[in-house]
């Protein structure tokens, strides 16, 4: 799990060093900010620790024997008795502590849980049709296309996340449709977000990026894009909200 979280690191510092344009021909200094949007701290609480959950299925590529006998299980919708304890523990055994998941055993009782029996991995619908809490933390990799599939067919019609590595990643396995999006809210950032720049510029990472390549230089942008600019620089992504299409 060390490793897979070095990766990770590497791989948002990579994002930050190609960052060339935003380097090199703005100064996000003099952007404005823009105003700061709806949510509550449970929420941005509940999307943080999904994300570093979900970086880490999908960073996690690595294949073998065990990642064959999970893949069948998952597909063939082989999973636990709904616990909500167990799947609470299941969802807490991850090394990435600063990110532990806000939901409670009552939260997870309201919910449809799907964990495979014996290991900690899986997934969580809630009202209804909502995705959460999709986890993989028993280091065995190639995993994640499978596990938003299975709850896609048991259910899931929607998830949201904050814009950034995942942004791509949904946008291939079924969930490239956006229905809204929520400015950064100062107020209800997780104390362990680490404000790491996000490359508003790479399409990947992005869902503004395609709207900035539409104009020919700095001046043309709009402020309302500027402020989100200066933004991302500073690690404060945009929520955006996802459903399948």
């Amino acid at each position: 799990m060390k490793e897979l979280m070095e990766s990770w690191k590497s791989y948002y510092n990579r994002l930050s060093e190609g960052q060339t344009l935003g380097e090199s021909l703005i100064d996000e200094e003099n952007f404005p900010e823009q105003q700061p949007g709806q949510g509550d701290p449970k929420h941005y609480a509940e999307m943080a620790a999904d994300q570093e959950m979900m970086q880490a299925v999908f960073l996690d590529l690595q294949e073998g024997e065990d990642n064959e006998n999970y893949l069948s299980m998952i597909r063939e919708d082989r999973w636990e008795s709904p616990n909500p304890q167990k799947f609470l523990e299941s969802l807490n055994s991850s090394a990435r502590q600063g990110f532990l998941t806000s939901y409670t055993v009552e939260d997870l009782a309201k919910m449809q849980l799907f964990k495979l029996p014996g290991a900690s991995i899986g997934f969580a619908i809630k009202d209804g049709d909502d995705i959460v809490s999709v986890h993989n933390n028993e280091g065995v990799g190639g995993l994640a296309s499978e596990l938003i599939t299975a709850a896609v067919r048991n259910g899931g019609k929607k998830l949201d996340h904050f814009d950034g590595f995942l942004t791509g990643l949904y946008q291939k396995n079924r969930f490239g449709k956006i229905v809204g999006t929520d400015a950064w809210n100062d107020m209800y950032a997780p104390k362990q977000w680490e404000y790491k720049p996000v490359n508003i510029f790479d399409p990947s990472t992005s869902i503004y990026a395609r709207e900035l390549q539409k104009y020919k230089s700095v001046e043309e942008y709009p402020d309302e894009l500027k402020a989100k600019i200066r933004a991302y620089k500073e690690g404060k992504p945009d929520v955006v909200y996802r459903v399948l299409g």
